[in-house]
Formats: structure tokens, C-alpha cells, sequence
């Protein structure tokens, strides 16, 4: 978290297109076979903070930053792509979670940080 940058790319997921919102929630008609990549790029910190709460054992530290996102999908013969060119992103963000028995518990990313 300290460079705020993070990428998550995947390739050719298949997935279940049921075409529509209403179908896919109340499976009208069974789904279509199709396969979605993506790649997302979360970089530049705006805003570093952190929030906890131990009566529900929960503790995050967070970069809000910029991030770019590419896309394509396929389904039959219909294919779907993001284009170039600029994008608004309202919010993004990278953090670094704990919770439950893990509540308190130091990670060794944060040790190393700390200089322990």
C-alpha cells in the first residue's frame, strides 16, 4: 500500500449472460455461455486513513487513489469492449483489512513498515 498501486487482471472467465437484469434475477430463461477479461489499475494516492472498530473486531487502512479499467466480453456472436481514451472515476480504492480472529493481528506487510 505504500506505492498505492495494485493491478488486477484476468483473462477468458466464463461466465453465465442471461441477457437481461430481469432474467438474471429471476432466471426467466436459462443463461447464455459467455467469457469476460478484464484489467483493472488502481495508482496515485489522493487520501491515506484508517478506520477501526473493536466492539465489531474490524480494522482497515486504506489509499483512496485513480484507477483505469479495460474490459471486453463475448456471448455468442455479440462481443463488448471498453474504447481508449479518459474515464471519471468517482472512487477508488486499495486497502488493507483485519477482522474477526484475525482483529489486532499484525501483518507482516506492517511489521516491515513499522521496522519490526
Amino acid at each position: 500500500m505504500e506505492d498505492a498501486e495494485a493491478r488486477l487482471k484476468l483473462s477468458n472467465l466464463s461466465i453465465a449472460d442471461y441477457g437481461a437484469i430481469p432474467n438474471g434475477l429471476f432466471h426467466f430463461a436459462p443463461p447464455s455461455r459467455g467469457k469476460v477479461s478484464f484489467d483493472l489499475r488502481w495508482s496515485g494516492a489522493k487520501k491515506r486513513g484508517s478506520f477501526s472498530n473493536p466492539t465489531n473486531p474490524f480494522r482497515m487502512d486504506f489509499v483512496q487513489t485513480g484507477a483505469h479499467i479495460t474490459w471486453s466480453g463475448r456471448t455468442g456472436g455479440d462481443s463488448f469492449h471498453t474504447t481508449g481514451g479518459d474515464q471519471k472515476v468517482n472512487f477508488a480504492q486499495i486497502a488493507n483489512e483485519s477482522n474477526g480472529v484475525f482483529f489486532g493481528e499484525e501483518d507482516d506487510d506492517s511489521n516491515n513498515r513499522n521496522g519490526h
